[in-house]
């Protein structure tokens, strides 16, 4: 996504700004940083709030490991929420996964449902739209066992973000500024 053109297609119906970190594609990591400076002009101007969603169901286990510096984050004062899949990494229940917001309050209450438990009312929010990765679960011990690696080794996590960059082996246009691959 071109944050320019995205930001300049915002009107007082958006509701936020979806970016991705770690497309399923080809793994790039769409510029999270860039579209929270341009959003904060933007909203600044019109008095608007729009804010930003981080798809990172990809990306969001990766990143802070292999990118430390990179701002994609609640670092950002208009991210307000972020995914994260679980399931993507193994070791887990098939499709499990979170989202989770910046404060209490931009999570909306009509997504909200109320239950009694033991007479205590309790307050769950639930999403379900992912697929399983049962079928990645016969990976594991290539990846929980050998060489781990070090700071700027070739370990599992890195491995296991060659396959995309192999995968589209520069078939897809670059661009004046090369996206950030993982």
């Amino acid at each position: 996504m071109d944050p320019e053109q995205a930001v300049e297609m915002v009107d007082e119906n958006t509701i936020c700004v979806a970016a991705i970190l770690g497309s399923t594609l080809n793994g790039e990591f769409e510029d999270v940083k860039r579209i929270n400076d341009l959003l904060e002009e933007k909203n600044k101007e019109t008095g608007w709030e729009t804010a930003i969603h981080v798809d990172a169901a990809s990306g969001g286990f990766i990143a802070p490991f292999l990118y430390p510096e990179l701002e994609w984050d609640f670092r950002l004062p208009w991210v307000k929420s972020i995914n994260v899949s679980g399931h993507k990494y193994g070791l887990v229940y098939p499709g499990i996964g979170w989202c989770v917001w910046r404060t209490k309050e931009d999570l909306p209450d009509d997504l909200v449902f109320h239950i009694n438990y033991l007479g205590t009312d309790q307050p769950t929010f639930t999403l379900n739209f992912s697929k399983g990765a049962q079928e990645h679960h016969g990976e594991l011990p290539g990846e929980c066992h050998g060489d781990q690696g070090g700071p700027g080794e070739d370990g599992p996590l890195q491995h296991r973000v060659q396959g995309p960059r192999r995968a589209t082996g520069g078939l897809l246009p670059q661009g004046p500024h090369p996206p950030r691959r993982v």
